[in-house]
């Protein structure tokens, strides 16, 4: 197709193309393609043109329906206006395009649907707010409106509410983007606002009901919302939609079955309680929707059906144990002490109950009969025995909140052996004793160890509760650890010395222990001891490993005192919980919107990290980045890194960007998929690869086969496949990733063949993709970086000034009034574009130029715009091809180098090296210059002069060659009278000195004495160069100049020295890279 446009283009340009003789040759070429209609026929070539994926083809069929419209008055069909339109929606199409377009669209007539879209796609505002404002008057969005929207979901907090009505107010909420619904997700679970969560599930709800899917992960986060948000209508709608779990779907068919304004009856209420099991045991927790449901039902237990009271009582117990508040719900406590009464107890209600007493301070309707129970339990019950700890610590808990006075069971274990039981027993009794009630027991057991104390101590003891209950709970003593220190400093001696006695801590692990807490003293001052007992009892009454112990200690070194004390107190794992602290307290360092952020999603958020990824891992991660503005993105990467098995050595980066540390975790994951090659190359292609739309999920899958082959080179021939895709910009579309697949699937030693076919096939086909002008500038910015004199040709105004040489509707400022058209059906004066110029209009121009060319200046830009906007018309009067915009590109950089310097462009063979230089030549001569050209050979300088001769004719200039045709006698020549002159180097070289030097001749007359004795010097220096070959050598890729003669025996390379040793260095492949003897030869 693309091989026909251009002259398709070239022939509509002229004014009278449906001339005879060129409507043949359109018909010629139509008939070819499409079909018959002349008209007809050119906006389908055209329009079959806007279909492609390739931005030059678009441009140049934009072109040409421009063309029809400006000069020939045709009305676009409809179809082309459709592609059009969809086209100013389309991620293909920039900016520049868009205006082109624009001016197309606006000379058309557009149905309701096309002026929807089209007023959406040239939207203008000046701020996100307007944007919003704008996008909430129109009935459906594009994509590029929901990608904004989503942005402002992500950055800007305040405009949140506005972008999700905005949402809600569209009609094609089908067509929301994936990321777009991630966004939403993260939202409905971070947010603290009621409001911003009812219009999350409100849209949900809507996009649902459109047809749309959703992920398991959105279905988890609506089962949770309260009833307000009317979850279960939307899980309905997501049945409708697609396949989702028979648990899920079991839960929503009893929820809609169940009213909740009568009683529910008891075969409903088994089936509920069962699926409150089956969820707990499932994700280890209650959803809030549940919990919520379950309060809600009026249940009324009369004790005829025990086992679903039992089961009912479980429920609540674990409910308890998950949420300690719902302590303050008295039908659940009033369940629990109704079932402790009837002794149907076991350790989950006692877990519970422990919560109770704790939250209410035992203030409770049934307490003083429950420790009765209690009580009872302990001295008869042995079928309960498993239990009496559980009782044991519920005592001394409610000894702890309220004055007791049975401590009779307390008084009984306060010489246990066991050291739990000891501590708990002495905690309860202490309790009472500060309460005024007075135990003989504990004061005997107090004497006894005051005794024992002074007994292995040279100081007399003070009476001291707190040295005392810290000896009830160790396991192990030595009072020879605190022989020789004051009695305030027992306390900690004793603790450490049990806690490393409990753990077994090696000598290297004590030092940690010890170094580590000394820093805790440092921080948390006065604090340190109590940290230390809270501490020790969570490792007695739970148990720990060095790791974990060590891991708390450091976090309590870097948290407050107030935040880590009431975890200790009260947490059933204290370990876990300090973790995922101290990680909220990063996360909430590290947001920038924290103000509008949960707290249970934050905490959410940690605890998730630490499971994942554990502390340091997830510490790294967070000093990683120098701030979350993204919770999705960041979100992103925490699942990225799990499915990748993260490690502390894959996270190289500080204080980065969301994006920055995706990408180095991208590289490094796929770095060490191939071993045994140059990491900092391959870590280069893969950035590269990955800038270029590359996947990482695609350049993994190219890992996975690699490695399938059997080959040991495949780490050489991998990173020769990733240069091909990289050098040859091989698009990431599916049909490429498909064919380099089954190309890798080959032996490796086929890889290189086969992806450099695919290239081949991808790049010089017959849609061959040029590179648009952006693109051209762009990679003119990237390899001149360094280059301080183009720093005043920003990438914006390059295009600007080529968009305008291109322009077909370009007027010449310098002939305003003096080239004009006298149109035959209106009788008046018309301004003709330069586009439309012929040889005359481009001869009179010039001449206009060159006759005030003092006056005039011809370093602005508006004339420099100017005269190569006729330029490239004269060029495609003579060649019928446009300039293209590499040659443009490369003719404003010449005329734009600085006053006191040139400039020197690399171009590429086939760019079209002599047009550029011709056109600059007749920029030049234009001016009253004399140009030369210098060509390699005078063959090439004849055709040049030849070829361009009516290319300069056009302007009024002559061109020649410097050629001696003839043997030259004296005199100037011929050609030095044309202002253009082509030339091979040496011919300027000779005519410079035959006219500038010629007075100035030196010739030797006759033969220098003794000049033959130079000869043995040549010879010698002649047999050194040959007798280097005998030195060279190649091993694995690289040469080496060695020394010495080289020699091969048996398959053996030895070198024998010449400085005055004899004898051979055998195998010598293991000893180049660091034997002095050699010398590392750089090839480039």
């Amino acid at each position: 197709m693309q091989q026909y446009l251009s002259v398709i283009c070239s022939v509509i340009e002229e004014t009278d193309y449906l001339e005879y003789n060129k409507r043949k040759l359109l018909n010629r070429i139509f008939s070819r393609i499409f079909g018959n209609n002349i008209i007809s026929k050119v906006q389908t070539a055209l329009l079959h043109a806007l279909k492609t994926d390739n931005q030059d083809v678009i441009r140049k069929s934009i072109s040409g329906f421009k063309t029809l419209i400006s000069i020939h008055q045709v009305e676009l069909e409809n179809q082309v206006i459709e592609v059009l339109v969809s086209l100013t929606t389309s991620v293909i199409c920039d900016e520049s395009m868009k205006q082109d377009i624009s001016t197309l669209l606006n000379k058309s007539k557009l149905d309701e649907s096309q002026q929807l879209t089209y007023k959406l796609s040239y939207l203008n505002y000046n701020s996100d707010e307007q944007l919003l404002d704008n996008l909430a008057k129109f009935p459906q969005l594009l994509t590029q409106h929901f990608n904004q929207i989503n942005l402002i979901i992500d950055n800007c907090s305040e405009l949140t509410s506005k972008a999700l009505e905005t949402l809600l107010k569209c009609s094609n909420k089908k067509n929301i983007p994936d990321k777009l619904l991630d966004s939403i997700a993260v939202l409905l679970a971070s947010t603290n606002s009621e409001r911003i969560k009812s219009l999350c599930c409100r849209l949900l709800a809507e996009i649902v009901k459109a047809g749309r899917q959703v992920t398991d992960e959105i279905i988890s986060l609506i089962l949770v919302q309260d009833e307000k948000k009317k979850p279960i209508d939307i899980l309905k709608l997501i049945c409708k939609n697609q396949i989702i779990s028979e648990e899920l779907k079991t839960k929503i068919n009893l929820f809609s079955d169940i009213d909740s304004t009568t009683n529910i009856d008891r075969k409903t209420l088994h089936k509920f309680l069962n699926n409150m099991r089956q969820e707990f045991q499932i994700s280890r927790k209650f959803s809030h929707l549940s919990i919520q449901k379950l309060l809600s039902f009026n249940i009324s237990l009369n004790g005829n059906e025990t086992k679903l009271e039992q089961d009912l009582i479980d429920i609540f117990a674990l409910i308890l144990i998950q949420n300690p508040e719902y302590s303050e719900n008295q039908f659940i406590v009033n369940c629990l002490e109704k079932a402790i009464l009837s002794k149907t107890i076991n350790e989950k209600i006692l877990n519970a109950y422990k919560e109770v007493i704790k939250r209410t301070k035992c203030q409770t309707k049934n307490f003083e009969s429950v420790l009765d129970i209690f009580i009872e339990i302990l001295n008869k019950s042995d079928s309960l025995v498993k239990i009496h700890f559980d009782i044991l610590v519920c005592i001394a808990l409610a000894s702890e909140s309220k004055k007791i006075t049975k401590l009779e069971t307390l008084e009984n274990n306060i010489f246990n052996d066991n050291e739990i039981i000891r501590s708990w027993s002495f905690r309860g009794l202490r309790a009472a004793y500060d309460r005024g009630l007075r135990s003989l027991a504990f004061q005997q057991w107090c004497d006894s160890i005051s005794e024992k104390m002074e007994e292995n101590t040279p100081i007399e003891v003070s009476f001291d509760f707190d040295l005392f209950e810290t000896i009830s709970a160790l396991k192990y003593i030595d009072f020879d650890k605190i022989c020789d220190k004051p009695q305030n400093q027992w306390n900690r001696e004793l603790l450490i010395f049990d806690l490393i006695e409990r753990i077994s801590m090696s000598e290297a692990e004590r030092f940690q222990f010890y170094q580590a807490w000394l820093d805790i003293e440092e921080h948390q001052k006065g604090n340190s001891n109590i940290l230390l007992k809270l501490l020790h009892r969570f490792v007695m009454n739970n148990g720990a490993s060095f790791h974990e112990c060590y891991e708390t200690i450091k976090i309590l070194d870097k948290i407050d005192f107030e935040i880590a004390y009431p975890i200790l107190l009260n947490s059933k794992d204290a370990f876990v919980s300090l973790k995922t602290k101290y990680l909220t307290v990063i996360i909430k360092q590290r947001l920038l919107n924290k103000n509008g952020t949960s707290c249970e999603y934050i905490e959410s958020l940690a605890l998730k990290m630490i499971s994942k990824f554990g502390l340091d891992i997830s510490q790294k991660l967070f000093d990683a980045l120098e701030n979350i503005n993204n919770l999705a993105e960041f979100e992103n990467i925490v699942n990225f890194a799990k499915e990748n098995k993260i490690k502390l050595s894959d996270i190289y980066v500080k204080k980065a960007t969301i994006p920055v540390l995706k990408r180095t975790l991208e590289i490094k994951f796929l770095g060490d998929r191939i071993k045994g090659i140059d990491r900092l190359k391959l870590g280069t292609y893969l950035d590269s690869l990955l800038d270029q739309s590359w996947t990482f999920e695609q350049l993994h899958d190219f890992f996975n086969i690699v490695n399938e082959s059997n080959c040991k080179d495949r780490p050489r021939y991998s990173i020769f496949v990733l240069e091909i895709i990289l050098h040859y910009k091989i698009f990431p579309k599916k049909e490429n990733y498909d064919k380099i697949s089954t190309a890798l699937k080959n032996s490796a030693e086929s890889w290189l063949k086969e992806i450099n076919k695919i290239a081949v096939e991808a790049n010089f086909s017959d849609r061959i993709r040029v590179k648009t002008s952006r693109e051209l500038i762009q990679e003119l910015e990237s390899r001149n970086s360094h280059n301080a004199n183009l720093k005043n040709l920003g990438e914006e105004k390059l295009l600007n000034l080529i968009q305008k040489i291109k322009s077909s509707d370009l007027i010449s400022k310098i002939l305003d009034s003096t080239v004009k058209d006298k149109s035959d059906r209106e009788n008046e004066e018309q301004l003709i574009y330069i586009s439309q110029w012929t040889k005359d209009h481009i001869r009179q121009w010039a001449i206009t130029v060159k006759t005030d060319v003092e006056t005039r200046n011809t370093n602005s830009e508006d004339y420099i715009v100017e005269a190569l906007a006729v330029i490239k018309q004269a060029n495609f009067i003579e060649t019928r091809f446009h300039l293209t915009d590499a040659q443009i590109l490369s003719c404003l950089i010449i005329l734009n180098a600085n006053k006191d310097q040139g400039r020197l462009l690399q171009v590429a063979t086939g760019e079209g090296k002599s047009t550029i230089i011709s056109v600059l030549a007749v920029f030049y001569a234009l001016q009253g210059k004399k140009v030369d050209i210098i060509t390699s050979s005078p063959v090439l300088a004849e055709r040049e002069a030849k070829e361009k001769e009516k290319f300069y004719h056009m302007f009024d200039l002559q061109c020649s060659h410097n050629n001696d045709k003839v043997v030259y006698l004296s005199g100037p020549k011929t050609c030095c009278k044309e202002q253009v002159v082509y030339g091979e180097a040496a011919q300027f070289q000779f005519d410079t000195l035959r006219t500038e030097d010629s007075s100035k001749i030196a010739r030797l007359a006759t033969s220098i004495s003794d000049m033959d004795q130079l000869q043995i010097i040549y010879h010698l220096l002649w047999k050194q160069l040959i007798s280097m070959q005998d030195k060279i050598i190649q091993l694995d890729g690289e040469l080496y100049l060695l020394y010495g003669k080289i020699k091969l025996e048996q398959n053996r390379i030895s070198l024998e020295y010449v400085e005055g040793v004899d004898g051979f260095c055998v195998h010598l492949q293991p000893y180049p890279h660091f034997s002095d003897q050699f010398q590392y030869i750089k090839l480039d």
